[in-house]
């Protein structure tokens, strides 16, 4: 198809960021190769606006059309080689919009890493989910929501996060999602209005290095008037994305697994297989946020050997892990291997 606008491909465009120096690893490379820009525009392989010498899909400048907007290629191909993606890791991208990044994203991380797109708009959720399904990229989760809604505490860590619009210099809530040895690439506003696209690496709970990339005019972030708590999540537990759930879950997954390896223990009647593909795998995300027993009153009430007599039902706390308790939990364990039913405290039959 014939169009008034030079360098009018993919290719070309992919051509003109190596001239510049924009992009230089190959993986980027092959990355932009293999989603076309004009996918997430409707398919608007010349002028967007259909008027001819009007910016093409393959412009290096952002483009808009309706509530679509895409920043230009040459930012786009800047934050990919800053956020060095690369197998398992974990990726945020907050201000999804169409999911063109996300998409790019998606050719250099393993298919199976965790990969969430969160926009406030309902319509380019939608249209993001449709499109990168069907570029074979099912695996990337769209969250509807507000992200000043969400709630860093209760949700899980990324190893990377890109933010696609301008993020008020007064913001950091976002930075408490980033894993340590994790990096972060946006767009902040500086005091007099501009911006600048920085690089943020984690280096402890408490450092972080900010380098400044470039110079960008992104659209703003929007924000509800009143934004409900939102927690990101990866829906099932695995050995593999243990790192990737909330501190509090993390916490009592290691020391049940701990607690699993001592013969005293109840837990360590159950076979492995049972623990790690039956029991974790079937816990919500959230269900330990509530957790703050400290360990030893944990071994208190789970040390007990079976080989001796049973722990009294009073023995176990009532306090409640989101949806579980460690006494419901327990009580589970009790039933099974004593052969013993407690109903509010007392012992049946």
């Amino acid at each position: 198809m014939a169009t008034d606008c030079p360098l009018a491909t993919n290719e070309g465009m992919i051509a003109r960021m190596l001239r510049e120096g924009i992009i230089s690893d190959e993986r980027v490379v092959c990355a932009f190769r293999s989603v076309d820009r004009s996918d997430f525009l409707h398919g608007s392989r010349g002028t967007v606006s259909g008027v001819p010498g009007g910016p093409c899909a393959y412009d290096d400048m952002p483009l808009r059309i309706g509530a679509r907007s895409l920043s230009s290629p040459s930012v786009y191909g800047v934050a990919l080689e800053a956020l060095k993606l690369s197998g398992h890791l974990s990726f945020l991208n907050i201000g999804s919009g169409t999911g063109y990044f996300s998409a790019l994203v998606a050719q250099l991380l393993d298919k199976d890493a965790p990969q969430v797109g969160i926009d406030i708009r309902s319509e380019l959720v939608e249209d993001a989910r449709d499109c990168l399904t069907k570029l074979g990229l099912g695996q990337v989760y769209f969250v509807q929501c507000d992200c000043f809604s969400v709630d860093p505490l209760n949700s899980m860590r990324f190893d990377r996060i890109f933010i696609g619009a301008g993020v008020p210099a007064n913001t950091a809530c976002w930075f408490q999602l980033l894993e340590v040895g994790g990096t972060l690439v946006a767009p902040i506003e500086t005091p007099n209005g501009s911006q600048r696209l920085i690089r943020c690496e984690r280096i402890s709970e408490d450092s972080f290095s900010i380098a400044c990339l470039m110079s960008v005019n992104f659209m703003k972030l929007v924000r509800q008037p009143a934004p409900s708590h939102v927690s990101l999540f990866v829906k099932k537990w695995s050995r593999r994305h243990h790192t990737r759930f909330p501190p509090a879950f993390r916490e009592v997954i290691t020391t049940l697994l701990l607690l699993h390896r001592r013969p005293d223990c109840v837990l360590s009647v159950l076979p492995e297989e049972i623990l790690f593909d039956v029991i974790f795998t079937s816990l919500s995300n959230q269900c330990f946020v509530s957790h703050d027993l400290p360990n030893d009153q944990l071994d208190r009430i789970m040390l007990k050997s079976h080989a001796s007599s049973k722990p009294r039902p009073d023995e176990f706390p009532t306090r409640r892990l989101g949806s579980f308790s460690v006494r419901s939990i327990m009580e589970s364990f009790q039933s099974r291997f004593w052969g013993v039913n407690y109903t509010c405290g007392r012992t049946r039959g």
